[in-house]
């Protein structure tokens, strides 16, 4: 008997946020090329996603908006009936002196990083329960599980938190068969990092992560090959963390 690796994603119904970042755009990419159907979604300009991907709808919607959120998922409902897989690529970062940093900092990334988490996910959770299965993909950080070293503090606690609320939320979807996991980026090539210096030295594989190295791993984390894998935390990170 031959046993075959290949994921098997066709016709599956995927939500991306985040769908213009660079991991994002990546993410969505990977996933037309497997078959599935993408619903990619962001803060706005979602249709240049459109204009490179046919084989997508594109929605604009800020994800710290309950109403735009659940608004989104009844769309998604009615027209595919069904979401079989979220990734949760959206999210901000910036960097800052410990001493420096702001409340109003410290709400923001709060607000978009962890509590939009919630929103989105909680959202898509409950849908997944009605149909009893689906797998959510959360990003986090490096900096959520070591505190971060370049990263700005509040940056390191909202991914620390979004760890924290994926592992919780897989305890309770495992009985609905929801499988949920979170993508642990090391320092990644994007346009919101292009500014940060690192030292190949550091990383133990002499290269940095690029957004392809993360969408591999959303794509093997949403296909059958991971059917026995929740509340997981995968780094991806060069073994700069091990």
């Amino acid at each position: 008997m031959t046993i075959s690796m290949k994921p098997d994603l066709r016709n599956k119904i995927v939500l991306v946020t985040g769908a213009c970042g660079g991991i994002g755009q990546e993410t969505v990419k990977k996933f037309i090329r497997e078959g599935a159907i993408v619903i990619a979604t962001d803060f706005s300009n979602t249709n240049k996603i459109k204009k490179d991907n046919e084989n997508v709808s594109t929605y604009d919607c800020d994800i710290t908006k309950e109403k735009e959120v659940y608004d989104l998922v009844k769309k998604i409902k009615k027209r595919f009936s069904r979401i079989d897989v979220i990734v949760h690529c959206a999210g901000i970062f910036e960097t800052t002196n410990d001493e420096n940093l702001t409340l109003e900092a410290w709400e923001k990334m709060i607000k978009i990083n962890l509590t939009a988490t919630f929103i989105v996910v909680n959202a898509v959770f409950k849908e997944m329960k009605k149909q009893e299965s689906g797998k959510i993909i959360c990003l986090a950080s490096n900096a959520g599980q070591n505190g971060g070293i370049k990263a700005g503090l509040h940056y390191s606690a909202s991914k620390g938190g979004v760890i924290a609320y994926a592992k919780r939320l897989a305890q309770g979807g495992a009985k609905h068969n929801i499988l949920v996991n979170i993508i642990s980026p090391g320092p990644i090539k994007t346009q919101m990092t292009e500014n940060i210096e690192h030292n190949l030295q550091d990383f133990p594989l002499g290269r940095m992560g690029s957004p392809e190295d993360i969408a591999e791993v959303a794509i093997f984390l949403s296909s059958q090959g991971s059917n026995f894998i929740t509340g997981q935390t995968i780094g991806v990170n060069g073994g700069i963390l091990m």
